[in-house]
């Protein structure tokens, strides 16, 4: 025990000295899982930036305290590395996760982008393995559960834009009974979603809810769970849920409240706002903890060499490089 209390205090001294002076520097090290941790594999996004070598990609820092907080342990999956590579990484990981982040499904001329090509990519392989009976849970926030939409609905339903700052809003629930709020949430937290501003939204882009619920194509496999109003007063489709398979997604940041987001004009802080926030983490790692026990061990020479980085609003992320060893 007294060695375990020894470690825990080591890695957290050690991460508050990464976020000093510079503000960069290496971090090799890993956090410490209890046994029986499941593994998330996490899609990196491409970093862009003159300061930073090519074919640079990262993870925001928020994302991973978001799974560690409930001891899912992470993996991450480069970008840049090649398919044969992330497969091998994906057959030993037990769930996946894309994050937002500073990419777009779309190219400004209409085509797809490089990124949502990866991103289907993955999608794909989630589903084709909970068809071959594999159970694998799929989480998608805010630039991610856009792909997962665009994919589900053949490319046919298309993000608008609605210019969404950093704020913070509410849910309208259409599902509240559905699977995903029976699992976790109290009455009590389904008021705080409904009534409060206890959700951080940031997004460009969105599906609005009108254009969402005419799509056949995706009505024929998901629910929609909730619907937002943005800022703008648009409404926009809040969350999803796969009819069949453990596939969900939000477009809001559940992972900004706890671990990002830092605005004295909301009470981010708040105990029930910061309750309601942690649950969809749980729900995740619930939905993992359901499909089967995890025989993977977290494979040392799975993950790349790695730097703790601040980003331009001096929030940490975790920051890699291209592979090019083969796994073994």
């Amino acid at each position: 025990m007294t060695s375990l209390i020894m470690r825990l205090i080591l890695n957290q001294i050690s991460f508050l000295f990464l976020l000093v002076g510079t503000g960069v520097a290496a971090s090799q090290s890993q956090p410490y899982y209890p046994s029986g941790s499941p593994t998330v594999a996490v899609l990196t996004l491409e970093l862009e930036s003159s300061s930073v070598p090519r074919e640079t990609s990262y993870i925001k820092n928020s994302y991973l305290n978001w799974l560690e907080q409930n001891n899912m342990r992470w993996v991450e999956i480069n970008f840049f590395e090649s398919e044969e590579s992330y497969l091998r990484k994906l057959e030993v990981s037990d769930a996946l996760l894309l994050t937002g982040g500073g990419q777009n499904v779309l190219k400004p001329d209409g085509s797809t982008s490089e990124y949502f090509k990866v991103a289907k990519r993955l999608i794909q392989y989630a589903v084709e393995r909970n068809q071959r009976g594999s159970y694998f849970p799929l989480w998608g926030t805010c630039l991610g559960f856009q792909s997962i939409v665009y994919t589900f609905s053949r490319e046919t339903l298309r993000v608008a834009t609605v210019d969404n700052p950093t704020s913070s809003g509410s849910l309208h629930l259409l599902s509240p009974e559905s699977r995903f709020f029976r699992s976790v949430f109290s009455h009590q937290d389904i008021l705080v979603l409904e009534n409060k501003p206890s959700l951080l939204f940031h997004h460009t882009y969105g599906y609005m809810l009108n254009e969402a619920l005419e799509n056949q194509i995706f009505m024929s496999e998901f629910n929609i769970l909730a619907s937002a109003e943005t800022a703008t007063k648009k409404t926009v489709v809040g969350m999803i849920e796969h009819k069949h398979l453990p596939i969900f997604g939000t477009q809001f940041h559940p992972e900004a409240m706890q671990f990002l987001f830092n605005n004295q004009d909301i009470d981010s802080h708040s105990e029930e706002i910061q309750t309601v926030n942690r649950k969809f983490s749980t729900v995740f790692r619930k939905m993992i903890r359901e499909g089967k026990d995890f025989p993977y061990p977290l494979l040392q020479d799975l993950r790349g060499a790695r730097e703790i980085m601040l980003d331009s609003t001096n929030a940490p992320m975790t920051v890699f490089k291209r592979r090019s060893t083969s796994l073994v």
